[in-house]
């Protein structure tokens, strides 16, 4: 939030959209609105257990997530409960890696 890394994330930004090829003036629209705008949000995704997760718990494991903005607009939190996470984890990687090596990187 402070604009510390603005430069990275113009980067990385402009990276996304290079294949669409654009034009010079929708790359500097692109950029302006990211540099002058600033139209940031965060977000935040954990693994929870047990698989019914209230929302009193909810809102305890997100009560610091203020600290990144005050702007409750520019916050999203989201939970994925699983029982078994560890074994969830390991399938999902699997399936990862096995659509990484069919991919010709």
């Amino acid at each position: 939030m402070a604009g510390e890394r603005d430069n990275q994330l113009v980067q990385i930004a402009i990276g996304l959209v290079k294949p669409f090829g654009l034009t010079d003036a929708q790359h500097l629209a692109i950029y302006d609105r990211l540099v002058h705008v600033r139209p940031l949000a965060f977000e935040a995704a954990l693994t929870v257990t047990p698989e019914v997760f209230d929302t009193a718990n909810c809102v305890a494991l997100f009560k610091d997530f203020k600290e990144v903005t005050p702007n409750i607009h520019d916050r999203f939190g989201h939970t994925l409960p699983l029982q078994e996470i560890r074994p969830w984890f390991a399938a999902f990687a699997e399936k990862v890696w096995q659509q990484i090596e069919a991919t010709d990187v």
